[in-house]
């Protein structure tokens, strides 16, 4: 059983570090969503990975909390995408296994630490702002893709004219994505798993495809080729 009733409580002001939490247990997912929300964290607590990369671009969190069976769907199996795309964000993997090779796993695929369940949240806490507490490393904030430059925190398109036009979290995963494998083809497969997961929508990849090459129209150099049936590719 979970020992909510002797966590440590925050002495000073909130810490306001946004956190991501996963866990299929709405009773428990509550519990301990309450005991670190007063313990000064913000937490989008959820019971499904459906919209998960959504959430990761658009909430931007300083640390993510997984368990690793979610709805029988096996965390691990999505971590290295994660990773990939957020080589920085702070993994934490929850989980009752016992088993040696579930523990490698977990660190294998990207997780900053592996807590056994059940836990005391006083382990959970300590954990948290351990990984927290420890600095950054250097990162590349820009990218830049021939006149264009993109703002990788903020998620902002400065084009040529210095106009600055917000990406949504869809365009900018896709991009990250074309980005990435420049002048590689990404097929429509990869993308439509990666960041729709569960919930592939054609139509919708379909739009971004279409909202990006519009955002790119200043500069001719730069294009994304459409391989029909096969997927996309990044030139510039």
């Amino acid at each position: 059983m979970f020992l909510l009733s002797c966590f440590l409580k925050q002495k000073k002001g909130m810490t306001n570090n946004k956190l991501i939490y996963i866990e299929d247990d709405q009773i428990l997912g509550n519990l301990i969503t309450q005991a670190l929300a007063e313990n000064g964290f913000e937490v989008d607590f959820r019971t499904t990975l459906n919209g998960l990369q959504d959430s990761l671009a658009s909430l931007l969190p300083d640390l993510l909390i997984l368990d690793i069976k979610v709805n029988n769907q096996n965390c691990l199996d999505i971590l290295p995408a994660i990773r990939s795309q957020y080589p920085q964000l702070p993994v934490i993997i929850a989980s009752s296994h016992t088993d040696g090779t579930e523990i490698i796993r977990s660190y294998d695929t990207g997780a900053n630490h592996y807590i056994k369940k059940p836990y005391d949240i006083t382990e959970l806490i300590f954990q948290i702002r351990k990984l927290l507490q420890q600095p950054e490393k250097q990162t590349i904030a820009m990218w830049t893709i021939d006149t264009y430059q993109v703002d990788t925190t903020k998620h902002l398109l400065i084009c040529p004219d210095k106009k600055i036009e917000k990406l949504s979290p869809k365009e900018f995963l896709v991009l990250q994505k074309l980005y990435s494998n420049k002048k590689q083809v990404v097929t429509r497969k990869q993308l439509l798993e990666e960041i729709w997961g569960n919930d592939l929508s054609e139509e919708s990849l379909n739009n971004i495809i279409s909202q990006l090459r519009k955002k790119f129209t200043q500069d001719k150099c730069i294009s994304i080729q459409t391989y029909p049936c096969i997927g996309y590719q990044l030139d510039f």
